[in-house]
């Protein structure tokens, strides 16, 4: 059986055409080198290189050896490569599941500012419900999930990437846009376009307005922020709904208020809490988390301290 380092000697040798350049490619002397191949010829009962006055002529049977072990090492070049492209998060694949809103709100920003870092890097984005979300990261098909909190999966993991509030959405001829801020009372017999009312952020809402005694006209239920929005300039109705940090201006006849009482809300990035997050995952949420930063945030709580009896906190929220 030879061991690694003959069959380096043995490929040096093939690729320098000689034991000396050999010698120097892997820093060990001449004589060195000579005993090395005489013990391998000795130990497979064959003869490898003939011994001429011009040097080393390789036998036919080096010949055949040689591009199998050639291979072997341009593999062990690839693995050194790679293990080096990992360790500096440059190479490898991140599988990644979102709610839709953060899908487009949080996430084209960071991603492509990674990827243009890591040209070798691959994303897998899955756009999903929340439930679906929560599903794939538990069974480890995904690596990180974003979403709402909050989860309620002991299995998980859950870092908070910022803090803001539901807001209210009103179409901007009506009476309500005058406002500075809208109560659930104000809506009362109002159209009322609606999120999904079994996600975090629905039921929230839907309990709010049951503490106020208030029964919103539900026209159309819709699970996108952004068409939520594009309804309301429509005219179709008001919203209550995450706020859009960066596509709002994508809608022009609308204005975007503050919804009393506040319900806070927290994008969360999660991950299954049974294995450590890779080097290319944790540098990835690295710069999510950054992102997060510059964010135009609507309304952060912690802005309003003074306001904390008047404040519903999602996150606080048993998860149903």
């Amino acid at each position: 059986m030879l061991n690694m380092r003959q069959l380096e000697i043995f490929w040096a040798i093939m690729r320098t055409g000689s034991m000396t350049g050999a010698g120097r490619l892997l820093g060990i002397s001449q004589p060195a080198i000579s005993r090395f191949i005489r013990h391998t010829e000795d130990q497979i009962g064959m003869q490898l290189f003939q011994r001429t006055s011009g040097g080393l002529q390789p036998t036919a049977e080096a010949e055949a050896l040689f591009p199998i072990i050639d291979n072997i090492f341009e593999n062990v070049e690839f693995a050194r490569r790679a293990a080096i492209e990992l360790k500096d998060s440059l190479s490898g694949r991140i599988k990644i599941a979102s709610i839709p809103t953060l899908a487009t709100e949080l996430l084209p920003a960071p991603i492509a500012s990674f990827m243009k870092q890591r040209p070798g890097v691959n994303i897998g984005l899955k756009v999903l419900p929340t439930k679906q979300v929560v599903d794939r990261v538990a069974r480890q098909q995904v690596d990180l999930g974003i979403l709402y909190g909050p989860i309620g999966h002991s299995a998980l993991m859950v870092k908070d990437l910022c803090v803001t509030e539901i807001v209210a959405v009103v179409p901007r001829s009506h009476r309500l846009a005058e406002k500075g801020e809208i109560t659930p009372e104000d809506l009362d017999g109002e159209a009322f376009i609606s999120v999904n009312p079994h996600s975090p952020c629905g039921l929230l809402i839907t309990e709010t307005f049951e503490r106020a005694g208030v029964k919103p006209r539900t026209r159309i239920e819709c699970n996108h922020s952004l068409m939520t929005y594009s309804l309301v300039e429509a005219g179709v109705g008001i919203a209550i709904v995450e706020p859009l940090f960066f596509n709002a201006d994508r809608v022009h006849d609308v204005v975007v208020k503050a919804f009393r009482p506040a319900i806070v809300i927290r994008p969360q990035v999660i991950y299954h809490g049974g294995r450590p997050l890779s080097r290319l995952n944790a540098r990835f949420l690295a710069i999510l988390s950054l992102s997060t930063l510059k964010l135009p945030l609507v309304q952060k709580s912690e802005e309003r301290p003074a306001r904390r009896n008047n404040v519903i906190d999602l996150a606080g929220m048993k998860a149903r």
